[in-house]
C-alpha cells in the first residue's frame, strides 16, 4: 500500500510513501444532550487494502454515550477513501456536525487551498496556513505537504453530508440527527501536482462508488448554448421589455454580429415580492407574449435559441400561497420555513418544473437557467437524512430539462458541492458571484473566484464564469477569460454599450464561437498563493486539444506587478511536446520556447497577456489558428508550416 496510517500520541497519522500528509486525527461527537466528546484510537487492524481503527473515549465515562467508533481506510486507485462507522449509546448524535473526525495539515506544509461554502450558494476562496485559519464549512482543501499535493474531498450520499472545519471534517447526518453513523465521509489523494490529486480523488471516488453522478468526461454540452450569447440581466435588470430587447438586437444586427442565443434573466415572469404567481409572462413587458417575441428573434434576427430565468423555489422566495400557480399544482409544494416550495419529493418537485417547461417550450423556449440554487438544500433536511434532499430536487429538475430541453440548463447560485454532487445530469453550472462592473476591482475578486472554485468543479460540471461586458476597460481580458472558461460564453451589453472590435475577436459571423476544452485554471506555482496580496501576476491556463491557452492578468490593486511564463508552470500532462510556438495575441509575434524558456511581462490591474502555445513537432511543423480571434487555439488550423516562417 501507499498509504499507511499509524497510532501516535493518542492520535493517529497518515503518511503516503512514507512522507506524512495528515496528522493529530482523533474523533469528536456531539450528542443530543452532551457536546464535543473527545475518543481517540486504540486498536488498528489490517486486512489488504483496508485499514480499520478502533476509537475509544478519552476520559472514562460510565454513561455509554458511544457504544464504538470506527474509521475505516480503504486504498481506492491512488486514493484513501475514509468511513466512519459510530452507534451510539443513550443519545443521538447532532443533526448538524454530529461528529468529527479531526485532524491537522502536518508540519511541513508549504500552502493550501481551501473552497468554503459559508454562503450556501457560492464558494469563497481563502489560503489558510494552518487548520485555525480554515472556515466552517470547507467543501475542498488541497495542501503541499512533504514535497506531495494533498486533496481531503469531503462527500456527501443520503446518510451523511461531510464538510472541513477548523478541527477536521464534520460530518452531518441531519434529519434531526441519527443514532448511528454508517457512511462513507471523506476522500484523501496525495500526488505530485495538485491536479493529479484533485483529479484522482473524482476518478476514484466514482468508480468505488462513493460518488454516484457522471463525471464531466460523461455529461454534454448543451447545444443550445453553443456560440456567443446575450443576456439581459445587467443590460436592463427587472426593466426587460419586448422593445428593449428588439432595439439591442437591432444594434448587434447593425455590426454583423446577431448572438447566437438570448436570456430573458429575471423579471420576465409574473410575481409578487418574490414570489411566483403564474407560470406565465408579464405581458405588459411583453404585449405579445414570450411566443411574440421568440418568433421574432428567431426569424428576424437568425438568433438559435432563446432562454428564461427561473427560480430554484419558484422565484427567490417561493410560490404566491394566493397566485395561479398555487391553485392548479398545490399538491406539488410544502411549507418551508422561508415560503411554499417545490417537493418535498422528487415527484412532486418533478411535476412542477415539467408543468412549468411544458408551457415555456410551447412559448418557443430552448433553455433555462435555475438561480438560487444552495440556499434551497437545507430547507429539506426536515425530510430527508444526509444529502438526500438535495439529491431529490436536483433529480426533478434535471430530468424536466431532459425532457423539454434537451438538458440545455444553467444551474446557478449552486456552487458548493452538495449540489454537484447530486446532479444526475446537468453540465453548466456558474462558479461564481455575479460580476459587478461598476466596482473598481472585482475583476480581480470575479476572477480569483471563478478559476480556483473550478479546480474541483470542472472534474464534474462545465463552469460558467458568468455574463460580462464588451465596452468596458475590463473587455479585452473578460473575453479571453470566457472563451477559456470552456463555458457559455455570453455578453450583457446595454443598449449603445457594445465594442465590435472586442465582439469581432470572440466570434465568427453568426454568432458562431469555438470554446475551450476545459475551464481556465490556475497554473501549479499560483495553486496555493493569493496573487493579490503577494503582488504576482495571476497566470492561468487552459486547453483545446493539444494546444495550451495562457493568460496573465493583473489582481493587485493599484500596483504593477511582474510575472513570467515557463512551461514547468503548466501540471504534469500538459505539456507534451519539446517546442511549442507561442503566440502573443497582444503584440501579435510569434516565439519559439521550450523548457528553458522565460517569458516576463508587468501588468498594471486589469492588464492582461494572453497566449496560445501550438506544439512543434519533431520535423519543425506546426499548425496554428486564426490569430484574429481569442479562440484561436481551438478553431480549426488555418496554416500548417514550419515554425520558422511565423517568426519574425
Amino acid at each position: 500500500m501507499r498509504y499507511n496510517v499509524f497510532i501516535s500520541n493518542e492520535s493517529l497519522s497518515i503518511t503516503c510513501d512514507d512522507k506524512l500528509i495528515m496528522s493529530e486525527i482523533t474523533l469528536k461527537c456531539s450528542f443530543s444532550r452532551m457536546s464535543d466528546v473527545i475518543f481517540v484510537p486504540s486498536e488498528i487492524e489490517r486486512d489488504g487494502n483496508k485499514i480499520s481503527v478502533t476509537f475509544k473515549r478519552k476520559y472514562r465515562s460510565t454513561y455509554g454515550e458511544l457504544k464504538y467508533g470506527i474509521v475505516e481506510f480503504e486504498e481506492v486507485g491512488t486514493s484513501l477513501k475514509v468511513s466512519l462507522n459510530a452507534l451510539a449509546g443513550r443519545y443521538y448524535f447532532l443533526a448538524h456536525g454530529g461528529a468529527n473526525i479531526c485532524f491537522t495539515m502536518p508540519e511541513g506544509t508549504t500552502g493550501a487551498l481551501a473552497l468554503d461554502s459559508m454562503v450556501p450558494c457560492w464558494m469563497n476562496v481563502s489560503f489558510p496556513k494552518k487548520m485555525g485559519d480554515m472556515q466552517e464549512s470547507v467543501d475542498s482543501l488541497a495542501f503541499k505537504a512533504n514535497g506531495l499535493d494533498v486533496h481531503v474531498l469531503p462527500l456527501c450520499n443520503d446518510k451523511t453530508a461531510s464538510r472541513v472545519s477548523k478541527d477536521g471534517l464534520k460530518i452531518s447526518p441531519r434529519n434531526n440527527g441519527a443514532p448511528e453513523i454508517n457512511s462513507t465521509v471523506m476522500c484523501i489523494t496525495a500526488a505530485t501536482d495538485p491536479y493529479e490529486a484533485v483529479h484522482g480523488s473524482f476518478v476514484n471516488m466514482k468508480d468505488c462508488g462513493a460518488i454516484t453522478v457522471p463525471l464531466a468526461a460523461e455529461r454534454k454540452y448543451p447545444v443550445a448554448l453553443e456560440g456567443l450569447g446575450w443576456c439581459t440581466w445587467e443590460a436592463f435588470h427587472h426593466g426587460l421589455t419586448t422593445d428593449k430587447i428588439l432595439a439591442k438586437m437591432d444594434e448587434f444586427a447593425a455590426m454583423g454580429h446577431v448572438p447566437s442565443w438570448v436570456l430573458l434573466d429575471d423579471g420576465w415572469a409574473n410575481y409578487n415580492e418574490g414570489r411566483l404567481v403564474t407560470l406565465t409572462e408579464d405581458t405588459e413587458k411583453f404585449p405579445t407574449g414570450l411566443i411574440g417575441l421568440t418568433t421574432i428573434l428567431k426569424e428576424k434576427y437568425g438568433v438559435k435559441a432563446v432562454g428564461v430565468w427561473c427560480g430554484m423555489g419558484g422565484h427567490w422566495k417561493g410560490i404566491d400561497p394566493d397566485g395561479e400557480v398555487m391553485a392548479q399544482l398545490g399538491d406539488c409544494f410544502f411549507q418551508s420555513l422561508s415560503g411554499i416550495k417545490p417537493g418535498p419529493t422528487e415527484e412532486q418537485a418533478f411535476k412542477f418544473w415539467d408543468t412549468w417547461f411544458t408551457y415555456l417550450k410551447a412559448q418557443g423556449i430552448d433553455f433555462v437557467k435555475v438561480d438560487v440554487q444552495g440556499a434551497q438544500s437545507g430547507f429539506y433536511d426536515i425530510y430527508y437524512s444526509g444529502a438526500a434532499g438535495t439529491r431529490a430536487i436536483h433529480s426533478a429538475l434535471d430530468r424536466a430539462a431532459e425532457k423539454h430541453f434537451d438538458g440545455a440548463l444553467i444551474n446557478c447560485m449552486g456552487a458548493v458541492m452538495e449540489s454537484a454532487l447530486c446532479r444526475p445530469s446537468s453540465f453548466v453550472n456558474r462558479t461564481s458571484y455575479d460580476f459587478y462592473p461598476n466596482r473598481k476591482f472585482d475583476l480581480a475578486f470575479h476572477t480569483i473566484q471563478s478559476v480556483y472554485t473550478s479546480t474541483v468543479h470542472n472534474e464534474i460540471h462545465c463552469c460558467d464564469f458568468d455574463m460580462f461586458f464588451s465596452k468596458h476597460d475590463w473587455g479585452e481580458a473578460s473575453g479571453a477569460m470566457a472563451i477559456m472558461s470552456g463555458g457559455p460564453v455570453y455578453l450583457s451589453d446595454n443598449l449603445g454599450a457594445s465594442d465590435p472590435e472586442i465582439i469581432s475577436k470572440l466570434c465568427l459571423d453568426g454568432g458562431d464561437l469555438v470554446r475551450y476544452d476545459v475551464a481556465a485554471k490556475p497554473t501549479v506555482d499560483c495553486y496555493y498563493t493569493d496573487c493579490s496580496k503577494a503582488e504576482t501576476a495571476l497566470k492561468l491556463f487552459s486547453l483545446a486539444k493539444e494546444n495550451i491557452g495562457f493568460m496573465a492578468l493583473g489582481v493587485t490593486k493599484d500596483k504593477t506587478v511582474r510575472g513570467t511564463f515557463r512551461l514547468s508552470d503548466l501540471p504534469s500532462g500538459v505539456v507534451k511536446a519539446e517546442k511549442y510556438l507561442l503566440h502573443d495575441f497582444v503584440s501579435g509575434k510569434y516565439t519559439l520556447v521550450d523548457e528553458r524558456s522565460a517569458l516576463s511581462f508587468s501588468l498594471g490591474y486589469e492588464d492582461c497577456v494572453i497566449y496560445t502555445l501550438y506544439p512543434v513537432s519533431e520535423d519543425g511543423s506546426v499548425s496554428v489558428g486564426d490569430p484574429a480571434y481569442y479562440c484561436e487555439g481551438s478553431m480549426p488550423a488555418v496554416k500548417t508550416a514550419h515554425y520558422s516562417e511565423f517568426i519574425d
